[in-house]
Order: structure tokens, then C-alpha cells, then sequence
């Protein structure tokens, strides 16, 4: 059992936050000065992309350090997660292990690990609403906040528009998730270290929030992106018939109602900052801050009309490039950033590591993720490869995949994305290959350039080889049509 000296864990989980929505960025003007002293304190990650832009297969990847193709969580239909999770690990090490928030992986083997659970916007929120006399004003799931679209098993997925939310800030489900977390840091067994997690649900559409934050950005700021109009020109044809860019068309082919989508967003990541703010000065009031490694991070992100889609489920940065920070007192040095491409399943076996927990964890997380921790406490340094100075386009690459589920008009995905270059094999489908640094806005697929088929070919090798390294199903299916 460890002692009371072993450093605890406590990991913030948003649902759709792109990485730029970062104060400390300064790509937007959205404030969160919160989740900025986390990075001024410890360190930020400025290229963590996730294994799968949706959300069920990446919190299953980011629990276990596999891969979806691996976990069994392919996409959001695929419950639960049956291999055993990071909760379970830290469990089975005498830590007492506490959810508040967002799980999204069913009640399967995976949640077997908790000590505490207070879950998702379902029963127990809804009877705490009805205990205290509250209404639930989230309009989630109605046809005015609800794109619609025929076949599969779904039939609508939320849309783009936005409005204030009735009722106080301190009724609304991501309160009552960060409410939770308190209570479950307050009422914690004393002679023991904890992971603990709180999930928040936003900023995630529907785009209802509570004033002030629902108006606290003029939309004015929000300014169109290089992408908007991307007519999509030798890209795959699934991207203009999925039902993302359907939800796209309809609120707006011109960037003037996206104004106020974005300006939202916004507000809804600041008062995401704030709830996060109260967890963590709790933290420092209880005198628990100096032994706790805190952790950032989002399941995917957001694409905002940018090359004329909606929400995640795409191998653009948008969608794929997600928040990650990491502060550890004593333990790293802090006011680093990273740009080194890394994933979010690094992050299971990098929290083992910090919690010096590396062996109970060695035969569930190896070989599908990297430990980060030598680079977090500077033992070793960011190989020179991470940053661009070998000629290996895909050396230091970290993976992605998507698998779609009927009716969404999407094909499987393989991608892997370097420090500079990133391949996407489309199956049944044109691929796609992008100079991330030369066109930042991915608006030329340079497939066919006869400048980059060195670049391309050595990126369908090593993904080939990942796909047969991770035991992907699709291995031979990339290999008969990459040749």
C-alpha cells in the first residue's frame, strides 16, 4: 500500500475543447486564466492530438493507453470498456478513486475501479434538481437545438445555434459535476493518496449557456478562419456528404451566424475555467496542492465550420488537436512548453510513471503509448527528431483512427501525424497528406506532389506498420489498397 507521501492525481476532463480556446495561447480571446496558471506552473503540451476525434473510443484510449482498434470502444455505440482502466490500476494500489462528471464508457469492467461515482446528466442529477425545487433548462436533444438527418440509428445530432440558458450557473449540470468533485475531495479517506477525475460536459453543443457567460464575448472578435470557405478541392467526398458538414450547411455557408457560435464557445470554456478554478483552490485550502499532479485535457475538439464542418469526428487540427497540461510541484519544472506531436494515450502510462506505479500497469499499457515522464522532469530531453531536425517525416508520429457508425456517411480513417507532415488513409476513399507548417489551415492535399511522394510514401509505412505493430483489423484491408 503506498504511503501517505505518494503524490495523488487529479485529472480535468473537458468534452470538445480545442486546444487554441487556451488563454496562454493567445489564438483567441478567449480568458482562462485557471487552466493558464496550470501551464505557467507546470507544463503545456502544444501539439497533443487525440487517437480518436469522438469521444467514447478516446476516453477509453485515454484510460488504458490503447489504441480504440484495441480497447474494443470503436466509437460511441460500442459499450463498455471491458479491459481494465487507469481507475482499476490506481484502485488495486490502495488509492481511493473518485469520478465526478462525464464516463461515456458504460458500466462495464472500467468503472469497477471507483471508490466514489457521481455520474452522468441522468438520474442522480435530475432527482438533485428535483430535491432543490430546480428546473433542468438544458434544452439538450429538442428539434430547435437539433440537426436531423436520415437513416442509421441516431437520427439528429446537436446543431450550432445557441441561446442563454434560464436559471442560475449553479444549477446547471457542469456545476453540479464540479460540486461533486468537492464533496469527493472533502470526504476522501485521510490515509490515503487519490486519483480522482472530474469530467465536465462542456463546451460541448448544445451551445446553451447561462448569462453572463452566454454574452460575455462580442461576436465581432470571433474572426473567419482561412478554412471556412475551403471549396474542398481533391479532398475526400465523404467530408461534403457527412452528416457534420450537413449540420454545417444549414446554420450558415457565410461566416456571419458562426460569429455568434464561436463567441459562445468562448464563454462556455471561461465558465468551464472558472468551475475548474474552484476544484483546484479547494485543493490548495485543504493543503493538498504540493502532493497532487494535476492534469488537463479534452477528449477531442471542436471544428467550428472550419472547411465547412461541425463538431469533431475529422482528422483536421481542429478537430484532432485537444489542451494538455500537466503540473507536478517538486516533481517537474514548470513554465515549459512542448510541441513535440504527442497523444492522449501517453497519458497512462506517464501518470504511472509520476505516481512511480509502472509496474502494476507495465502488461495493460505496453506497447501501444509512450511514457512522457523523463521529458516532464527533465531527465531527457525532447528528442531533436520531435522537433522537425530529422529527415524522418515520421519519426516521433503519433496515430489516430475513426470508425463510423451507420447513417453519419463516413469511412474508416487511419492517420498518422508528424512533427510536420500528416497522412490520412481514407478507405474507399481519396487520402490525404498536409505540410502542417506550410499550410496551416490544411486547405491543399498534397497527395499527388511529386515533391512530398518521398513524405508520403514513408508515412503509409510506418502507419502500415502501426496498424500491424497495434493488431488493427484493418491492417490488411490499408495494405491491399496502399500497395
Amino acid at each position: 500500500m503506498p504511503g501517505q507521501s505518494q503524490p495523488n492525481v487529479l485529472l480535468f476532463i473537458t468534452d470538445q475543447q480545442r486546444w487554441d480556446s487556451l488563454g496562454y495561447t493567445g489564438r483567441t480571446p478567449c480568458r482562462t486564466p485557471h487552466l493558464d496558471r496550470i501551464a505557467r506552473e507546470g507544463v503545456a503540451f502544444d501539439r497533443c492530438l487525440t487517437p480518436d476525434p469522438i469521444c467514447s473510443p478516446a476516453r477509453a484510449a485515454l484510460f488504458t493507453g490503447r489504441y480504440p482498434h484495441a480497447t474494443g470502444v470503436g466509437n460511441n455505440r460500442e459499450l463498455p470498456l471491458e479491459r481494465p482502466a487507469l481507475p482499476e490500476v490506481f484502485r488495486e494500489a490502495g488509492y481511493h478513486v473518485a469520478y465526478s462528471g462525464k464516463w461515456h464508457l458504460g458500466r462495464g469492467r472500467g468503472a469497477a475501479g471507483f471508490d466514489a461515482f457521481a455520474g452522468e446528466r441522468g438520474r442522480e442529477y435530475k432527482q438533485w434538481l428535483a430535491d432543490h425545487g430546480f428546473a433542468d433548462t438544458y434544452p439538450y436533444g429538442t428539434p430547435e437545438f437539433s440537426f436531423h438527418f436520415e437513416g442509421g440509428d441516431r437520427g439528429r445530432i446537436s446543431n450550432p445555434r445557441t441561446a442563454a440558458q434560464e436559471g442560475l450557473t449553479e444549477t446547471i449540470f457542469d456545476s453540479w459535476v464540479s460540486s461533486r468533485a468537492l464533496e469527493q475531495l472533502e470526504t476522501r479517506p485521510k490515509d490515503r493518496p487519490f486519483f480522482h477525475v472530474c469530467s465536465l460536459h462542456g463546451p460541448h453543443p448544445i451551445f446553451v449557456i447561462p448569462e453572463p457567460y452566454h454574452s460575455l464575448y462580442d461576436p465581432a472578435q470571433a474572426a473567419e478562419p482561412a478554412n471556412f470557405a475551403d471549396p474542398m478541392d481533391g479532398k475526400p467526398a465523404f467530408q461534403t456528404g457527412s452528416i457534420w458538414h450537413g449540420a454545417a450547411r444549414e446554420h450558415g455557408t457565410t461566416w456571419e451566424p458562426w460569429r455568434r457560435s464561436a463567441s459562445v464557445y468562448w464563454g462556455y470554456v471561461t465558465l468551464l475555467d472558472e468551475l475548474i478554478g474552484r476544484v483546484l483552490l479547494r485543493l490548495e485550502s485543504l493543503g493538498l496542492a504540493d502532493n497532487t499532479i494535476v492534469l488537463m485535457t479534452a477528449d477531442h475538439g471542436e471544428m467550428m465550420g472550419s472547411h465547412g464542418l461541425f463538431q469533431k469526428s475529422s482528422m483536421y487540427e481542429e478537430s484532432l488537436r485537444v489542451p494538455l497540461l500537466i503540473r507536478a510541484p517538486g516533481r517537474i519544472p514548470g513554465g515549459r512548453r512542448i510541441d513535440a506531436p504527442v497523444s492522449l494515450v501517453d497519458l497512462a502510462p506517464t501518470l504511472l510513471s509520476l505516481t512511480g506505479l509502472s509496474e502494476p500497469g507495465g502488461a495493460l499499457l505496453a506497447p501501444q503509448s509512450r511514457d512522457l515522464s523523463s521529458w516532464l522532469t527533465g531527465e531527457s530531453d525532447v528528442p531533436a527528431a520531435n522537433r522537425g531536425a530529422s529527415d524522418d517525416p515520421a519519426a516521433g508520429a503519433v496515430f489516430s483512427e475513426y470508425k463510423p457508425y451507420q447513417g453519419e456517411g463516413m469511412t474508416d480513417i487511419r492517420c498518422i501525424a508528424g512533427p510536420r507532415y500528416k497522412y490520412a488513409w481514407n478507405r474507399d476513399d481519396r487520402d490525404e497528406l498536409y505540410d502542417t507548417w506550410a499550410d496551416t489551415a490544411e486547405l491543399h492535399n498534397r497527395l499527388d506532389d511529386p515533391s512530398l511522394a518521398s513524405v508520403r510514401d514513408r508515412l503509409r509505412q510506418r502507419l502500415l506498420g502501426w496498424m500491424r505493430e497495434t493488431g488493427d483489423p484493418l491492417a490488411d484491408a490499408a495494405s491491399a489498397d496502399l500497395g
